[in-house]
């Protein structure tokens, strides 16, 4: 993929991963190993690495569809009213009755850091039948994405069919994953998009700056992969095209709670993929994306509206400086 990709039909995403319900408490500052200390307050948002994703290229008005599962549970029917009323197909996501909802305990600190512990539920146990079955719904061409919470033994083989079948596959490592990736899963991917901490993981290089952040994805495209794209929290974003590197600098905001930042970046980016935008457009557009949901509390519910998004890029791109 080039950096000038330009997609002139439109194109739908279908979103493979996790949801579940975010159980979030507020803190001055993250506990350590053993450690006790009292919230300042507590809230339940929707959330999930997948349905984050599906939901952030939802508002910035890409046509979505997610593959997913859900326990038969009050947490199940709610977040599936959620998901819809949000703007995404919920066609593909199954009701499991043997087990719950997926859940995720998460801590935020006053300066927006959080630490996350999560339980993927009804969606790991997901049948590669029921995957292959919503991709046909598909054309060659549309975007597949998927992260890895539901795990290699799911995610693995979904990236080779959706690459079977002509898709344009959109990798998000994230948790970053603990096996060698094969070689059959590298030639599946079209775009992969890991953090700091997945590149590192990755590729073994520690990354701690831009310049390591360009280290590793000259690594990630020696493994095979044809187009890089490291999110770098505050400092931006990095990709790396046929060799090409160009770095985003990141924009200052207020940050209240950088959860979802990492999705609403995945799923801004892929919208404007799937509408046409070129690659470079695309993550300027997710780049202010990411940066304005990080100024709102919780993960679902911090996702930006496309035209507050266009908004926002436009004044920086005018008058720099922070949102």
């Amino acid at each position: 993929m080039s950096r000038s990709h330009q997609n002139t039909r439109g194109c739908d995403v279908m979103v493979l991963g996790g949801i579940n319900t975010d159980f979030v408490m507020s803190l001055d500052r993250l506990p350590v190993p053993g450690e006790s200390l009292k919230a300042k307050a507590f809230s339940t948002f929707p959330g999930g690495k997948g349905a984050n994703q599906a939901v952030a290229c939802a508002k910035m008005g890409a046509s979505v569809s997610f593959i997913s599962a859900l326990g038969d549970d009050f947490f199940g029917d709610r977040l599936r009213q959620e998901m819809q009323r949000r703007g995404v197909d919920m066609s593909y996501v199954s009701t499991n009755r043997e087990f719950p909802s997926g859940t995720a305990m998460i801590m935020v600190d006053e300066t927006g850091q959080n630490l996350i512990a999560f339980s993927p539920g009804a969606a790991e146990h997901l049948s590669l039948t029921h995957i292959e079955g919503a991709l046909r719904s598909l054309r060659a061409g549309d975007i597949f994405l998927a992260q890895l919470e539901l795990g290699t033994g799911i995610v693995f083989p979904a990236l080779t069919l959706a690459k079977q079948r002509g898709l344009t596959v959109i990798w998000n490592p994230a948790p970053a994953p603990d096996v060698a990736i094969p070689e059959e899963i590298i030639r599946s991917v079209d775009v992969i998009i890991p953090n700091e901490t997945e590149a590192e993981a990755i590729t073994g290089c520690r990354v701690l700056d831009l310049t390591d952040a360009e280290r590793a994805s000259d690594e990630l495209r020696q493994m095979g992969f044809d187009t890089v794209i490291i999110t770098l929290g505050k400092r931006g974003v990095l990709s790396n095209v046929g060799g090409e590197k160009v770095h985003i600098k990141g924009i200052e905001v207020d940050a209240v709670d950088a959860t979802a930042a990492g999705d609403v970046f995945v799923g801004a980016f892929s919208s404007q993929l799937a509408k046409g935008s070129a690659l470079f457009s695309a993550l300027e557009f997710a780049n202010c994306a990411a940066a304005l949901s990080t100024t709102r509390a919780g993960a679902m519910p911090s996702i930006p509206e496309s035209d507050e998004v266009k908004a926002a890029l436009t004044k920086h791109q005018k008058e720099g400086g922070s949102l």
